[in-house]
């Protein structure tokens, strides 16, 4: 009779197939690149999906793809980032608008450069 694989197993397999990804990616101390849409989690579901006897063995496989790849698209992380940044931005800002309403002087000039060096980085 055949043994059910378990979750933990399939996710130890999934998690060991997105690393050997990472891994080849670092060849003799030189980075590759991943091409555009191209993630370790891709790699791990092209070369593992469909590949157990039972349909829910291939429904964990497929549970444990989704979760490992929630939001990892590059679009969502650009998103998030231009949102931090604009959140910073807006807080110096608001830090440079409160300085020069209680009267400017040097604590002006200090939330001006500071605003400045956020723009910067």
């Amino acid at each position: 009779m055949y043994q059910r694989e378990t979750y933990s197993n399939i996710k130890q397999y999934f998690l060991n197939y997105a690393f050997n990804a990472c891994a080849a990616k670092f060849c003799y101390g030189a980075v590759q690149k991943w091409s555009e849409d191209e993630t370790e989690y891709g790699y791990a579901d092209y070369n593992f999906e469909h590949s157990f006897d039972l349909p829910i063995e291939n429904l964990m496989w497929y549970v444990i793809s989704i979760i490992a790849d929630a939001g990892r698209t590059p679009h969502h992380h650009l998103i998030l980032l231009q949102d931090k940044i604009l959140k910073k931005v807006i807080e110096e800002a608001g830090e440079v608008l409160m300085a020069s309403k209680d009267g400017g002087g040097e604590h002006l000039i200090y939330e001006v450069a500071d605003l400045w060096f956020h723009n910067m980085i």
